[in-house]
């Protein structure tokens, strides 16, 4: 599965306790991440609708004060 991919990308699947399905989108698949001293929520963007994911994210810094 993808998140577990992410989750070793950064070092953490080692430490991961639980990965759950977290809400409901349309657009997003969100999940939730545990492990024993921290929380992490993954999303996996649809590339059906997004074309360019990389030009979403740079929006979304765009738009962030400071």
């Amino acid at each position: 599965m993808i998140m577990f991919d992410a989750l070793e990308q950064y070092g953490l699947l080692q430490h991961i306790l639980s990965v759950d399905r977290f809400g409901r989108g349309v657009v997003n698949r969100t999940y939730l991440a545990k492990s024993k001293n921290e929380t992490y929520i993954l999303q996996l963007i649809n590339n059906n609708i997004f074309k360019k994911p990389e030009l979403l994210l740079v929006r979304i810094f765009a738009t962030q004060p400071g």
